[in-house]
């Protein structure tokens, strides 16, 4: 809110004038005659500012080709180091990305084991070969070893969906190896 224009009106015309001066005042006056403006401000107030001044948005406009992650981490250092004991909430296209891939992730590396488990438990109780519960377990792990490290390998960023993808490759692999392992 510190580039908002105040607009004071007059009969004839309307003075523009920056809302929060680029240098701040150390003198209690001055710093009070600020506070003034900006809460009897109709633009910055309750948008950017709460009514009360106890709370302020930080506005942050990124560019197209950074990484969602990568800024969110980087503006909450950012700001954990500037904020001292005030409450921080983040809100935004990168925190919510940030957020959901993590829990993705997280979600993933809990519950891989939990379904190849019951993956081969379910192979095993169909067909009582142990032999061919492991193979198909084998090519659905070799199969999503393969698919992972060739997106790191080309680059590619692992999103959202993406991260879901061992998951899927377990249960659609896993489907076809009991239909091979049946038709043998």
């Amino acid at each position: 809110f510190t580039e908002v224009p105040h607009l004071t009106p007059s009969e004839e015309e309307f003075a523009i004038d920056p809302l929060v001066p680029e240098e701040i005042p150390r003198e209690p006056e001055a710093i009070a005659a600020i506070r003034h403006n900006v809460l009897h401000d109709a633009i910055a107030t309750g948008r950017l500012v709460s009514t009360d001044g106890n709370a302020a948005r930080i506005m942050c406009f990124l560019e197209a080709d950074v990484g969602q992650e990568t800024v969110a981490e980087a503006i909450q250092v950012a700001v954990r180091e500037e904020a001292g004991h005030m409450r921080l909430f983040y809100g935004g296209l990168p925190f919510v990305q940030a957020y959901i891939g993590g829990g993705t992730r997280e979600d993933n590396i809990g519950l891989t084991p939990y379904v190849l488990f019951i993956a081969a438990l379910a192979t095993f109780i169909f067909f009582r070969r142990p032999l061919g519960s492991l193979l198909v377990l084998s090519a659905v792990a070799l199969g999503t070893i393969w698919t992972i490290g060739g997106m790191a390998a080309l680059g590619a960023q692992m999103t959202v969906i993406s991260t879901s993808l061992p998951m899927v490759l377990v249960a659609i692999g896993g489907a076809y190896g009991a239909h091979v392992l049946a038709a043998y």
